[in-house]
């Protein structure tokens, strides 16, 4: 670079940059490390998880869901490990997830389906 054209708006401008740079730098070097759930142990508490009610025999396309027990169950093993789960539905059981979690102290991200095709 040749230093004669360095203008003093290039010059502020570098100097900006730096500053975000250190400023950046310096609040990562701060941030505790990620816990993904790959790294997970019994005694590991992370911020949420996605969650599926489904178990061994459940089927959404024969009608049969998981009862509000099962969920409860479910919930209850959830409720020392995360502060919050993700549903990625809104019926077939899922609608009652929301009271059950709030009972076990946990929020809920519910998700919902949606699409334009009304036969779906």
């Amino acid at each position: 670079m040749n230093i004669s054209k360095l203008t003093p708006s290039r010059l502020t401008f570098l100097g900006a940059l730096t500053v975000a740079a250190a400023l950046h730098a310096l609040v990562w070097s701060h941030m505790p490390p990620v816990r993904t759930p790959q790294q997970a142990t019994p005694l590991t508490h992370l911020h949420g998880a996605s969650y599926s009610p489904f178990r061994l025999g459940h089927n959404p396309v024969t009608g049969v869901y998981p009862t509000a027990e099962e969920i409860d169950q479910d919930v209850a093993l959830l409720k020392d490990r995360v502060d919050v789960v993700r549903t990625y539905g809104s019926a077939g059981g899922l609608e009652i997830v929301p009271a059950i979690a709030r009972h076990h102290g946990l929020k809920v991200n519910a998700g919902a389906w949606l699409n334009t095709d009304p036969q779906t």
